[in-house]
């Protein structure tokens, strides 16, 4: 189904047919690529999973939870509801900040560009 791009996309007034890009994530390889036998492989992403509808973000955590190796995450907390749960303490009020997570286990708070870290 193609809706309208979402109004922060930079290609307004496209259509984008959504799907969980999950389908290449399998065990043993990524994006299609055959992971070498001794490999551990590393998901990875920031400030994307909020492009997704919440229930795209719970097919693609599904998936990650399934997967070998770990997977890293760098959003805003309210996008992943099992990081931001599991938060240590709160962000500071009128700062804006993302939970960086390891295997949906909260690690700091990162400013959305990379500007700060704050461990926990």
């Amino acid at each position: 189904m193609a809706r309208p791009c979402h109004d922060r996309c930079s290609s307004k007034g496209r259509t984008w047919t959504p799907h969980s890009g999950t389908e290449a994530l399998r065990p043993g390889k990524l994006a299609g690529t055959p992971a070498p036998p001794a490999a551990t492989p590393v998901v990875f992403h920031s400030a994307v999973l909020t492009y997704l509808p919440a229930d795209g973000r719970e097919v693609f955590s599904e998936t990650m939870r399934r997967m070998p190796g770990h997977w890293i995450s760098n959003e805003a907390p309210h996008v992943l509801p099992t990081v931001q749960a599991r938060l240590p303490r709160p962000a500071l009020p009128g700062r804006a900040v993302f939970a960086l997570a390891l295997d949906e286990q909260p690690v700091a708070f990162s400013g959305p560009h990379g500007q700060s870290l704050d461990w926990f």
